[in-house]
C-alpha cells in the first residue's frame, strides 16, 4: 500500500519515489488505502505491506501541509493511523 511516493532522500537506483509535481496526492487518503487493503483481503492475502518515502515532510512543503491538514505532525504518525484504520477494516 503505497501511502506516500515522496521522500527526502535522492536515491539515484531508486524507482518508487517521485516529486510532488507527479503525484495526484502527497499521501494516499485512509480510505483508499483500506481499498487497497480490502481488495487484497478478497485475494486471500492476510498481510499489508505499507510502503512509503523517507520523511518526505522534512523536504517538501506540500507533505507538511496535507499532514497539517489531516492532523498528523510526520508521516510516520500517519502511517500508525492509517495501518490501524486498515487492521480495523479488514481485520
Amino acid at each position: 500500500i503505497p501511502l506516500t511516493k515522496l521522500c527526502r532522500d535522492v536515491c539515484r537506483y531508486c524507482t518508487f519515489a517521485h516529486a510532488p509535481r507527479d503525484l495526484p496526492s502527497p499521501y494516499l487518503s485512509v480510505d483508499e488505502a483500506i481499498e487497497i487493503a480490502a481488495a487484497g483481503a478478497r485475494a486471500g492475502c492476510h498481510e499489508a505491506l505499507f510502503t512509503l518515502g523517507d520523511r518526505p515532510e522534512s523536504r517538501y512543503r506540500v507533505a507538511r501541509e496535507a499532514l497539517q491538514e489531516l492532523g498528523f505532525e510526520s508521516t510516520i504518525e500517519y502511517l500508525a493511523h492509517v495501518a490501524g484504520r486498515v487492521h480495523e477494516a479488514t481485520g
